[in-house]
Protein backbone atom coordinates (compact mmCIF):
# COMPACT_ATOMS: atom_id res chain seq x y z
CA UNK A 1 0.00 0.00 0.00
CA UNK A 2 0.88 3.64 -1.33
CA UNK A 3 1.55 6.16 1.62
CA UNK A 4 -0.47 8.20 -0.52
CA UNK A 5 -3.53 5.53 0.38
CA UNK A 6 -2.93 5.38 3.98
CA UNK A 7 -5.61 6.83 6.14
CA UNK A 8 -8.02 8.43 3.23
CA UNK A 9 -11.31 9.99 4.75
CA UNK A 10 -14.60 11.35 3.39
CA UNK A 11 -15.65 14.72 4.20
CA UNK A 12 -18.12 13.01 6.74
CA UNK A 13 -15.32 11.32 8.28
CA UNK A 14 -13.50 14.64 8.55
CA UNK A 15 -16.19 16.32 9.78
CA UNK A 16 -17.04 14.14 12.88
CA UNK A 17 -13.21 14.63 13.67
CA UNK A 18 -13.19 16.76 17.02
CA UNK A 19 -9.46 16.53 17.16
CA UNK A 20 -6.29 15.87 14.59
CA UNK A 21 -4.42 12.97 15.25
CA UNK A 22 -1.19 13.29 16.58
CA UNK A 23 1.86 10.76 16.60
CA UNK A 24 2.81 8.71 19.44
CA UNK A 25 5.91 6.83 19.77
CA UNK A 26 6.82 3.17 21.78
CA UNK A 27 10.32 2.90 22.90
CA UNK A 28 12.75 0.95 24.16
CA UNK A 29 14.72 -2.76 24.52
CA UNK A 30 13.26 -5.13 22.20
CA UNK A 31 12.01 -8.32 23.69
CA UNK A 32 10.14 -5.89 26.96
CA UNK A 33 6.81 -6.70 25.50
CA UNK A 34 6.62 -4.12 23.16
CA UNK A 35 4.81 -6.10 20.72
CA UNK A 36 1.88 -6.70 23.56
CA UNK A 37 1.92 -3.13 24.70
CA UNK A 38 1.01 -2.03 21.24
CA UNK A 39 -0.78 -4.75 19.63
CA UNK A 40 -3.28 -4.44 22.63
CA UNK A 41 -3.48 -0.67 22.68
CA UNK A 42 -3.87 -0.69 19.02
CA UNK A 43 -7.15 -2.57 19.64
CA UNK A 44 -8.40 0.51 20.27
CA UNK A 45 -10.38 2.41 17.24
CA UNK A 46 -8.74 5.62 18.05
CA UNK A 47 -5.51 4.18 17.45
CA UNK A 48 -3.62 2.76 13.82
CA UNK A 49 -0.23 1.12 14.23
CA UNK A 50 2.64 0.82 12.36
CA UNK A 51 4.96 -1.47 13.52
CA UNK A 52 8.52 -1.56 12.78
CA UNK A 53 7.57 -4.30 10.24
CA UNK A 54 5.21 -2.01 8.71
CA UNK A 55 6.90 -0.80 5.06
CA UNK A 56 4.80 2.02 4.86
CA UNK A 57 6.50 3.31 8.07
CA UNK A 58 9.55 1.37 8.45
CA UNK A 59 12.42 0.70 5.81
CA UNK A 60 14.43 -2.25 7.31
CA UNK A 61 12.91 -1.68 10.99
CA UNK A 62 13.92 1.80 11.09
CA UNK A 63 11.75 5.02 10.95
CA UNK A 64 11.43 6.07 7.40
CA UNK A 65 12.36 9.76 6.71
CA UNK A 66 10.20 12.25 8.91
CA UNK A 67 8.01 13.87 5.99
CA UNK A 68 6.62 10.05 5.17
CA UNK A 69 6.19 9.78 8.88
CA UNK A 70 4.23 13.27 9.19
CA UNK A 71 2.18 12.18 6.38
CA UNK A 72 1.04 9.18 7.73
CA UNK A 73 -0.24 11.20 11.04
CA UNK A 74 -1.86 13.62 9.09
CA UNK A 75 -3.52 11.26 6.91
CA UNK A 76 -4.91 9.12 9.29
CA UNK A 77 -8.77 8.62 10.42
CA UNK A 78 -7.59 7.93 14.36
CA UNK A 79 -7.06 9.93 16.94
CA UNK A 80 -3.59 8.45 17.71
CA UNK A 81 -1.13 6.70 14.97
CA UNK A 82 1.10 4.43 16.93
CA UNK A 83 4.73 3.65 16.16
CA UNK A 84 7.16 0.82 17.68
CA UNK A 85 10.46 2.52 16.39
CA UNK A 86 12.58 0.88 19.15
CA UNK A 87 15.66 0.52 16.91
CA UNK A 88 15.57 4.17 17.04
CA UNK A 89 15.18 4.65 20.42
CA UNK A 90 18.19 7.11 20.38
CA UNK A 91 16.06 9.69 18.00
CA UNK A 92 13.61 10.05 21.45
CA UNK A 93 14.01 13.35 21.98
CA UNK A 94 14.31 14.60 17.87
CA UNK A 95 10.93 13.09 17.28
CA UNK A 96 9.27 14.87 20.35
CA UNK A 97 10.64 18.05 19.17
CA UNK A 98 9.00 17.48 15.29
CA UNK A 99 5.74 16.48 16.56
CA UNK A 100 5.10 18.69 19.48
CA UNK A 101 1.83 17.48 20.66
CA UNK A 102 3.48 13.57 20.67
CA UNK A 103 3.76 11.39 23.63
CA UNK A 104 6.56 8.61 23.88
CA UNK A 105 6.23 5.22 25.90
CA UNK A 106 9.45 3.82 27.17
CA UNK A 107 9.09 0.17 27.66
CA UNK A 108 11.27 -1.91 30.16
CA UNK A 109 11.45 -5.19 31.21
CA UNK A 110 14.02 -6.99 33.71
CA UNK A 111 17.21 -7.85 32.63
CA UNK A 112 17.48 -10.99 33.10
CA UNK A 113 14.08 -12.23 31.12
CA UNK A 114 15.24 -10.02 28.02
CA UNK A 115 18.81 -11.93 28.21
CA UNK A 116 16.65 -15.16 28.08
CA UNK A 117 14.31 -14.01 25.57
CA UNK A 118 16.68 -12.49 23.46
CA UNK A 119 18.52 -16.07 22.92
CA UNK A 120 15.35 -18.11 22.59
CA UNK A 121 14.32 -15.48 19.68
CA UNK A 122 17.31 -14.54 18.31
CA UNK A 123 19.65 -17.03 18.93
CA UNK A 124 22.89 -16.18 21.22
CA UNK A 125 24.69 -14.05 18.74
CA UNK A 126 22.74 -11.54 17.18
CA UNK A 127 22.90 -9.14 19.82
CA UNK A 128 26.14 -9.99 20.96
CA UNK A 129 27.62 -9.18 17.25
CA UNK A 130 25.65 -5.38 17.35
CA UNK A 131 27.45 -3.92 21.22
CA UNK A 132 31.14 -5.65 19.46
CA UNK A 133 30.59 -3.79 16.14
CA UNK A 134 29.29 -0.65 18.62
CA UNK A 135 32.04 -0.51 20.74
CA UNK A 136 34.45 -1.23 17.62
CA UNK A 137 32.83 1.56 15.63
CA UNK A 138 32.66 4.06 18.43
CA UNK A 139 28.77 3.70 17.91
CA UNK A 140 28.73 5.06 14.19
CA UNK A 141 25.48 3.41 13.89
CA UNK A 142 23.64 6.15 16.27
CA UNK A 143 25.17 9.29 14.12
CA UNK A 144 21.77 10.76 13.22
CA UNK A 145 21.61 11.85 17.23
CA UNK A 146 25.16 11.38 18.61
CA UNK A 147 24.65 9.82 21.75
CA UNK A 148 25.75 11.22 25.43
CA UNK A 149 29.15 9.98 25.94
CA UNK A 150 28.37 8.84 28.95
CA UNK A 151 26.08 6.27 27.28
CA UNK A 152 28.80 5.25 24.96
CA UNK A 153 31.14 5.22 27.79
CA UNK A 154 29.01 2.62 30.25
CA UNK A 155 28.91 0.27 27.52
CA UNK A 156 32.61 0.75 26.21
CA UNK A 157 34.27 0.42 30.07
CA UNK A 158 32.40 -2.69 30.36
CA UNK A 159 32.55 -4.58 27.28
CA UNK A 160 35.62 -6.83 26.33
CA UNK A 161 35.97 -9.31 23.37
CA UNK A 162 35.75 -12.58 25.51
CA UNK A 163 32.47 -11.61 27.09
CA UNK A 164 29.73 -14.74 27.23
CA UNK A 165 26.69 -14.03 24.87
CA UNK A 166 24.46 -13.44 28.03
CA UNK A 167 26.85 -10.37 29.45
CA UNK A 168 26.82 -9.17 26.08
CA UNK A 169 23.04 -9.13 25.42
CA UNK A 170 22.72 -7.51 29.13
CA UNK A 171 25.22 -4.46 28.30
CA UNK A 172 22.70 -4.04 24.36
CA UNK A 173 19.92 -3.88 27.84
CA UNK A 174 21.95 -1.67 30.01
CA UNK A 175 22.69 0.68 26.16
CA UNK A 176 18.75 0.99 25.74
CA UNK A 177 17.23 1.55 29.16
CA UNK A 178 20.30 4.15 29.77
CA UNK A 179 19.03 6.50 27.47
CA UNK A 180 15.62 6.73 29.36
CA UNK A 181 17.90 8.66 31.95
CA UNK A 182 20.68 9.74 29.53
CA UNK A 183 18.38 11.52 27.12
CA UNK A 184 16.73 13.21 30.18
CA UNK A 185 13.41 11.59 28.67
CA UNK A 186 12.59 10.72 32.38
CA UNK A 187 12.04 14.80 32.74
CA UNK A 188 9.59 15.19 30.24
CA UNK A 189 5.75 15.47 31.19
CA UNK A 190 5.24 14.21 27.19
CA UNK A 191 7.01 10.71 28.48
CA UNK A 192 5.69 7.64 30.22
CA UNK A 193 7.69 4.77 31.11
CA UNK A 194 5.93 0.96 31.30
CA UNK A 195 7.14 -1.88 33.16
CA UNK A 196 6.58 -5.12 31.62
CA UNK A 197 5.82 -6.93 34.91
CA UNK A 198 3.16 -4.71 36.23
CA UNK A 199 1.80 -4.11 33.35
CA UNK A 200 1.06 -8.06 32.90
CA UNK A 201 0.20 -8.38 36.12
CA UNK A 202 -2.45 -5.84 36.41
CA UNK A 203 -3.28 -4.96 32.99
CA UNK A 204 -6.66 -3.65 33.09
CA UNK A 205 -4.96 -0.77 36.01
CA UNK A 206 -1.79 -0.10 33.37
CA UNK A 207 -3.40 -0.07 30.31
CA UNK A 208 -5.94 2.66 31.71
CA UNK A 209 -3.19 4.40 32.68
CA UNK A 210 -1.70 4.46 29.20
CA UNK A 211 -5.28 5.32 27.40
CA UNK A 212 -5.48 8.22 30.07
CA UNK A 213 -1.58 9.08 28.74
CA UNK A 214 -2.42 8.95 25.10
CA UNK A 215 -5.74 10.92 25.50
CA UNK A 216 -8.23 7.89 24.40
CA UNK A 217 -11.16 6.53 25.87
CA UNK A 218 -10.21 2.70 27.75
CA UNK A 219 -11.82 0.09 26.39
CA UNK A 220 -11.73 -3.35 28.25
CA UNK A 221 -10.55 -5.59 25.30
CA UNK A 222 -7.05 -3.90 25.90
CA UNK A 223 -6.46 -5.78 28.89
CA UNK A 224 -7.90 -8.86 27.69
CA UNK A 225 -5.16 -11.61 26.19
CA UNK A 226 -2.95 -10.52 28.82
CA UNK A 227 -0.81 -12.99 30.92
CA UNK A 228 2.03 -13.09 33.45
CA UNK A 229 3.27 -16.44 32.68
CA UNK A 230 6.71 -15.47 31.08
CA UNK A 231 8.30 -13.42 34.05
CA UNK A 232 11.05 -15.49 35.61
CA UNK A 233 10.20 -18.46 33.31
CA UNK A 234 13.66 -18.97 32.91
CA UNK A 235 16.29 -19.73 35.10
CA UNK A 236 18.77 -16.49 35.57
CA UNK A 237 20.90 -16.15 32.94
CA UNK A 238 25.26 -16.12 34.00
CA UNK A 239 25.78 -12.31 33.30
CA UNK A 240 29.74 -10.59 34.03
CA UNK A 241 29.34 -9.43 38.15
CA UNK A 242 30.02 -6.17 37.33
CA UNK A 243 27.47 -5.75 34.59
CA UNK A 244 24.79 -7.74 36.37
CA UNK A 245 25.25 -5.07 39.40
CA UNK A 246 25.09 -2.30 36.94
CA UNK A 247 22.08 -3.69 34.95
CA UNK A 248 20.72 -4.17 38.35
CA UNK A 249 21.27 -0.50 39.59
CA UNK A 250 19.35 0.69 36.33
CA UNK A 251 16.13 -1.33 36.91
CA UNK A 252 15.88 -0.61 40.34
CA UNK A 253 16.09 3.35 39.25
CA UNK A 254 14.08 2.06 36.19
CA UNK A 255 10.97 0.74 38.50
CA UNK A 256 10.87 4.18 40.48
CA UNK A 257 9.39 5.81 37.20
CA UNK A 258 6.83 3.08 36.18
CA UNK A 259 3.54 4.53 34.52
CA UNK A 260 4.45 8.05 35.65
CA UNK A 261 5.58 11.41 34.18
CA UNK A 262 7.22 13.83 35.36
CA UNK A 263 3.68 15.76 36.66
Amino acid sequence: MQVEEIGKETAKQKSQRTKEPRAAFLVGCGRSGTNMITRQLAKSPDVVLFNEDHLDAFAKYRLREIKVIQRLVEQSTAQVVLFKPILDTHLSLHLLEHFPDARLLFAFRHYGDVVNSSIRRFGPLKWTKSVAHWVRDDFARFAAAPLPDVTKERIKSRWRPDLGPESSIALYWLFYNSLFFDLGLNESSRVMSVQYEQTVMEPERRFKALAAFVEIPFTPTMAQGVYASSIGKAARPGIDPQIAATCEALWQRLCLTNGSDST
